[in-house]
């Protein structure tokens, strides 16, 4: 079902326009993510109640639902619920981009002379609803699955680019990704050496460490919506982060957003602790060179 509010439609619509004396606003319904490392997992509630048709689902003539789409993988599912709290469950894997979901309540048969009392004085108090016709409207929200497969790569949310301002190593987050600036100098150390045994784990533990860290740091500033793929994907690193590893991360953040200690066992944590591995490669090279 498209939705869209220049279409006028023959019967009310719970939470669409003014149909109902009775609105639904944002402190009216909550979603919240629950996801894992496989699927995308939201719990969706409705807090607010029309009893009229609250009535409809217990009778079976109509149901919550949340329809979910993806334009670039054709995904397309219908999850539906007789209980105003239930969970919608997306495999990441078939999604990519821009995923849709739209959250409803559906007629489940006609519904001929329905009443309700809550009903805008122009219906006059009664209204014929069709078969799947959308008979409430919650809310419709977006999921950012371009990074659904490879969720912990940090090679999708940084790049190394040459400084041509100056001779500092600088970090930009203003892009959808990471900038790591290095001066031409560097930027060819980089490039001759970067990606050779045993010195990633330098690179880990120096630059990327700390532009990791930086971009910790920023999350608590970023809208909950921010459209900037290391945004989004450092979340998501963080959410899967076992609170085993990091308990302080069941705290409450405090208005600064996490403190120093918390984005560098966080920032440990994402790149599997970088240091540890560093010794760990030095001494190898030792050896080998003895």
């Amino acid at each position: 079902m498209k939705i869209s509010n220049t279409i006028s439609y023959a019967y009310p619509i719970w939470g669409w326009k003014d149909d109902y004396t009775i609105d639904i606003n944002e402190d009216d319904y909550s979603i919240n993510d629950i996801g894992d490392k496989d699927y995308f997992k939201y719990e969706l509630e409705l807090k607010v109640h029309n009893k009229d048709i609250e009535a409809l689902i217990a009778d079976e003539k109509a149901i919550f639902a949340c329809v979910v789409s993806c334009s670039e993988t054709y995904y397309h599912k219908l999850t539906p619920s007789k209980e105003a709290k239930f969970t919608i469950s997306i495999p990441r894997v078939e999604v990519s981009g821009l995923v849709r979901a739209q959250w409803m309540i559906i007629a489940t048969q006609d519904i001929m002379g329905y009443e309700s009392a809550f009903l805008n004085e122009d219906y006059q108090g009664k209204a014929n609803i069709p078969l799947g016709a959308m008979i409430g409207y919650i809310t419709s929200f977006e999921i950012n699955a371009e990074l659904s497969d490879n969720l912990r790569s940090l090679d999708d949310i940084m790049k190394i680019v040459k400084n041509k301002d100056n001779n500092k190593i600088e970090y930009r987050f203003e892009d959808s990704i990471i900038k790591i600036r290095l001066p031409e100098r560097e930027l060819e150390i980089f490039n001759d050496y970067g990606s050779i045994n045993p010195y990633p784990t330098v690179m880990h533990s120096t630059i990327v460490f700390q532009a990791l860290v930086q971009a910790i740091s920023k999350l608590h500033d970023a809208p909950e919506d921010d459209p900037r793929i290391w945004v989004y994907t450092l979340r998501q690193c963080i959410d899967l982060i076992d609170d085993d590893d990091i308990p302080s991360l069941d705290e409450i953040v405090n208005e600064g957003g996490y403190n120093i200690e918390q984005c560098i066992s966080i920032a440990n944590s994402i790149l599997k602790d970088p240091f540890i591995r560093l010794l760990g490669d030095i001494e190898k090279v030792e050896k080998r060179q003895d």
